[in-house]
């Protein structure tokens, strides 16, 4: 379920602890007077996949709050099943002076503290991963998915055949790896071709399939640029990066396009993309130290946002995605 706002605080000092606060539209921490965030204690929790944290990042501790990185590794949160996976990362991660029923230090989210549950963690196969695009160019094929967000991912693999029925095997896969961008060169760029993507844990454990099935025409002169059908913001590739990545995007129109590169304070560290550009698929590159970006940036995690506006100035999408950058 997606929520415009995860935790609302009033005027007075509250306490945020072993919580998962996650798929806010909006903020996960909204305060209602600004100046009262100083009288907060907000550590032990995972903020994942929210819009922002909150519009004043300065009362997190870095050193005790899980930002975007983590997967929570739920059994199952589509059946809201909120029990956590064996490997993940809140397991033992809360407060370590709340304990959990066992006695063992507190995990964070529904069922730990002392009021949660004592239960077996399940080491269960990773997410399905899913493809976003494969697209045609030439005598090629350019793949991108989405997966491996688990903390014991281990590897995908993409397999290729004739026959849509085939079964996966190593006679048939083409790519192995923790990329999420492949390219597949083909000999006979004619008729079609299925291809079918799993995820594999470091215990051996694979996901589900996802398939695709790629129809070629024949070899053309020029590479094809369909119009995309709808607006998208790809994870940057690689990632983690040094000293350079990669940020893709698809635009269905003509649009202004603002892409920005931030610290987790919310401070600018560059800005990749500001003025207009044509419908399609669009690409910057984020080096450290290069025009438009500071010279010297830590390592960590630093979060880009793309800000799409029709003729009219109005926005039509606006999304940030994490990175990590290593020195």
């Amino acid at each position: 379920m997606i929520l415009r706002v995860g935790v609302g605080i009033w005027p007075i000092r509250s306490e945020i602890k072993n919580n998962v606060i996650a798929y806010c539209g909006e903020a996960a921490i909204q305060f209602s007077i600004p100046a009262h965030a100083q009288n907060c204690d907000i550590n032990y929790n995972l903020f994942y996949q929210n819009r922002k944290i909150s519009y004043d990042l300065s009362i997190f501790d870095p050193d005790t709050t899980i930002y975007y990185t983590s997967d929570p590794m739920f059994e199952n949160q589509d059946s809201n099943n909120f029990l956590l996976q064996m490997f993940s990362p809140l397991i033992d991660a809360g407060d370590p002076n709340i304990l959990d029923v066992d006695g063992s230090r507190s995990d964070v989210g529904l069922y730990g503290g002392p009021y949660g549950q004592s239960y077996q963690y399940r080491d269960l196969p990773p997410k399905k991963p899913k493809v976003i695009s494969a697209t045609k160019l030439k005598n090629k094929v350019n793949f991108h998915w989405r997966g491996g967000t688990e903390a014991d991912f281990n590897s995908f693999s993409l397999y290729r055949n004739r026959d849509p029925l085939f079964s996966p095997s190593d006679n048939n896969k083409i790519y192995s790896g923790i990329d999420t961008i492949f390219t597949d060169s083909l000999t006979d760029p004619t008729g079609s071709y299925s291809y079918k993507l799993t995820a594999r844990d470091n215990q051996g454990n694979v996901s589900k399939l996802d398939s695709v099935t790629v129809v070629i025409t024949g070899i053309t002169n020029e590479e094809e640029s369909p119009t995309p059908e709808t607006i998208y913001l790809y994870q940057n590739y690689p990632n983690p990066f040094n000293p350079t990545t990669k940020i893709k995007f698809s635009l269905t129109e003509e649009s202004e396009v603002i892409l920005r590169v931030y610290d987790v304070n919310g401070a600018i560290v560059a800005i990749l993309n500001n003025g207009w550009l044509p419908a399609g698929e669009h690409e910057r590159d984020f080096t450290p130290g290069k025009v438009g970006s500071m010279d010297d940036i830590a390592s960590g995690v630093y979060f880009y946002n793309l800000t799409v506006r029709d003729e009219n100035l109005k926005p039509v999408f606006i999304k940030s995605d994490k990175m990590m950058f290593l020195k």
